[in-house]
């Protein structure tokens, strides 16, 4: 399956600070969203006050995502360190 991956735009302000090799790495892994690659990416469903997203991470980064299945796109709200992207 093919999604379109919306970006929200604090999400991209925290990537522009992030070193290029985790951008690339949050990069390679959005396009692997993208195709639907759910399982490979390790994607859980979150619970409480975050009950409708999911999130999956790379290293100590967590993207935090929901998704519309008849539209095929998924909306990225929140990308940030563990200790931070909690407290939102």
């Amino acid at each position: 399956m093919k999604y379109k991956v919306i970006v929200h735009k604090k999400a991209v302000k925290y990537l522009r600070k992030l070193s290029d090799k985790k951008k690339e790495l949050i990069k390679g892994s959005l396009k692997e969203l993208e195709k639907g690659n759910f399982e490979r990416l390790n994607v859980k469903k979150m619970y409480g006050e975050w009950k409708g997203y999911m999130r999956f991470r790379i290293g100590n980064i967590r993207i935090i995502f929901w998704f519309e299945e008849r539209e095929k796109v998924i909306y990225v709200d929140y990308i940030g360190a563990r200790g931070d992207i909690y407290k939102k």
